[in-house]
């Protein structure tokens, strides 16, 4: 029974469901992991990382093959390189472009998700009815 609930976890976590509880009612790691507050902030800009990160990493690709460095000194470099520059450059995005179209659900799942000392609720129905 234990393992076809753990199983049945799982597969809703990774096709798009909630992530659920541990066996014990504790909070998953891999929602305690997706809630972290770095992850939670990376998500709000993560569309600008999609947009911004290929021509990016083409661009740092192209500027380092008359180099003809070694394959794997390539590698290291567009990975500890050219990737944090991508992801700063899609937060520049964010910043100037697509922070102005951020939805107010959005603003306040992000605000209560980076409460420090805090851990992230989903109100139920009885409270939204009350506000």
């Amino acid at each position: 029974m234990r393992v076809r609930r753990w199983f049945a976890c799982c597969c809703r976590s990774f096709c798009g469901g909630t992530p659920c509880n541990d066996l014990h009612g504790r909070l998953s790691a891999g929602r305690r992991l997706l809630e972290l507050r770095p992850l939670v902030s990376l998500g709000l800009f993560s569309y600008s990382i999609y947009l911004i990160h290929s021509p990016i990493l083409a661009l740092a690709n192209i500027l380092l093959l008359p180099l003809q460095l070694p394959t794997l000194t390539n590698r290291l470099l567009l990975v500890f390189v050219a990737v944090p520059a991508a992801v700063a450059i899609s937060y520049g995005f964010f910043w100037i472009v697509e922070r102005h179209f951020v939805t107010g659900h959005q603003k306040r799942v992000f605000a209560e998700k980076t409460h420090q000392g805090e851990t992230p609720s989903v109100p139920d129905v009885a409270q939204r009815r009350d506000a």
